[in-house]
């Protein structure tokens, strides 16, 4: 869904100013690019799961701190995904007080489902620092969030220390130099083993072969390698 707000129509471009030939090539993506408003709903459940506004630029002066950003962001959350503190955990700031002022703030808050991060699963919002305003939020499928919620597996099967236990089974080690550069001026060559799930000598020659151990199933205790 897009929202364009706008004084009056665009006149059609001559058909062969530099114009025409963007339009002709690129349709409505282009004009996506410059609408003032950016708007995507998620058709199952009705929630607003992303918006960009685009701003002219002009100079202005941050006149909001992070904290008063953040309670910004944190209205918007309210109306847009009230639910939000019960799935969202925002990072640790870990910048000090002494930085400089910028044009926006940006949050990151990981989405948990009983405590359990969701993997690559955030939601990203950016604040006008001069004017409050949300220029930028990247939501995640409130759809998803239900399906989780639905499953029986909040809680594992599989113990950490068993878990533990089946990784150490595909963990081999190999020999590599290593160059040490903790000095610049005088790098020492080492002679290191390296761990490695990546089990070469031991699969034919195919592609799977390269590919390295990632998780252990907390059900089943089945490995998940890395997909090529």
């Amino acid at each position: 869904m897009l929202y364009k707000l706008r004084a009056k129509e665009d006149p059609e471009p001559e058909a062969l100013s530099v114009d025409a030939y963007e339009k002709r090539k690129w349709g409505d993506s282009l004009r996506n690019l410059e609408a003032s408003f950016m708007i995507q709903v998620e058709k199952s459940t009705g929630r607003l799961v992303g918006f960009r506004r685009s701003e002219q630029k002009k100079e202005a002066v941050p006149i909001l701190s992070r904290q008063q950003c953040w309670e910004k962001a944190g209205q918007f959350l309210g109306r847009v995904f009230p639910e939000y503190t019960s799935y969202l955990q925002i990072e640790v700031d870990q910048e000090g007080t002494d930085r400089q002022p910028r044009e926006r703030e940006f949050f990151q808050l990981p989405v948990y489902i009983g405590d359990i991060p969701v993997n690559y699963e955030r939601v990203t919002l950016s604040v006008n620092t001069s004017t409050g305003k949300i220029c930028v939020y990247m939501g995640v499928s409130y759809e998803m969030i239900r399906e989780l919620e639905e499953h029986d597996f909040l809680y594992p099967t599989l113990t950490a220390e068993k878990a533990f236990d089946l990784y150490s089974e595909q963990v081999r080690f190999r020999l590599r130099w290593f160059k040490d550069l903790e000095d610049e001026n005088l790098p020492v060559y080492r002679l290191i083993y390296e761990p490695t799930t990546i089990r070469r000598n031991e699969i034919p020659l195919c592609a799977d072969r390269n590919r390295g151990l990632r998780y252990i199933d907390a059900y089943n205790g089945e490995p998940i390698w890395e997909r090529i």
